[in-house]
């Protein structure tokens, strides 16, 4: 697995995936026109940010990535870093078997510093992390 931390627009990041972490009932803001999808999944409540809930959309309107992924974080109450590792391996977990190979991972408003960057870094790892994948065949 390759790690990369950048810097820039969420818009322009490629990968095949870009994941958004929303908290219930606040829809996270990307900007453009895929705002528009995001607002209506929370009206109509197919999503709403509920702990470990996901919604994807492919090739999202005025974004680099080719598809948008949101991954619900419960309450901002009682949100931590803890939460945050379990989160982001959770939304890994969900879409690494549909073919995405680069998966960009935009931290929650309010949880960007060093230490919350290393706690989705260590949950998208642990989402990744396949226990059997050096197991020899039984039929061999």
């Amino acid at each position: 697995m390759e790690l990369e931390l950048t810097r820039q627009p969420a818009r322009e990041v490629p990968a095949d995936l870009l994941v958004v972490f929303s908290f219930k009932k606040e829809p996270p803001d990307v900007g453009g026109p895929v705002q528009e999808w995001i607002h209506e999944l929370f009206e109509t409540g197919e999503f709403e940010g509920s702990r470990y809930s996901t919604a994807l959309l492919h090739r999202p309107p005025g974004l680099t990535a080719a598809r948008l992924g949101l991954v619900g974080c419960g309450e901002r109450q009682t949100f931590d870093r803890g939460e945050l590792v379990r989160v982001s391996s959770a939304a890994v977990r969900a879409w690494k078997s549909k073919a995405v190979r680069r998966i960009a991972l935009l931290p929650p408003e309010g949880w960007r510093d060093e230490q919350s960057v290393a706690a989705i870094t260590q949950g998208a790892l642990l989402g990744a992390y396949e226990p059997n994948r050096y197991k020899t065949d039984p039929e061999k």
